[in-house]
């Protein structure tokens, strides 16, 4: 075949085939390792409890740091809820059970670190003082 012969094909296709929005389903294999920037994509959970969780005291599972960033092995995550009984959309689901006597969400690092050493009986310099009055000057 010359050159002018494969110029002389036609370039759009002879046959078309449509398909139904859901007929193709593409699964993609799980990542090797989820961290708590890929939790809410891979296991579904938000990266804040995700990352209280791999913190915990007692979490079973390596966990290897990458600069700021935590990973687990994916397979073993979904082991380890799956040992425990948790799901990992009960880990996301942000609605708490009703419980007034409970202590609001700790936000941040810094409030998780000031209210440690509040119970260690640490003061800081920001606070208010113990009688409720503020210092003049």
């Amino acid at each position: 075949m010359s050159l002018a012969d494969l110029r002389s094909l036609p370039t759009t296709p002879a046959i078309s085939i449509a398909l139904p929005a859901g007929a193709v389903t593409v699964v993609a294999p799980l990542p090797a390792f989820v961290s708590q920037k890929t939790s809410m994509a891979v296991l579904g959970i938000p990266p804040d409890r995700f990352l209280a969780m791999v913190r915990a005291p007692g979490f079973p599972l390596r966990v290897a740091s990458v600069g700021k960033l935590r990973i687990v092995k994916t397979e073993d995550v979904i082991a380890y809820l799956d040992r425990i009984g948790e799901t990992p959309s009960a880990l996301g689901n942000k609605e708490a059970t009703s419980n007034d006597n409970a202590e609001p969400p700790i936000e941040n690092e810094d409030d998780a670190a000031r209210k440690l050493g509040s119970a260690l009986g640490f003061t800081f310099s920001d606070d208010p003082p113990a009688s409720g009055r503020r210092r003049k000057g």
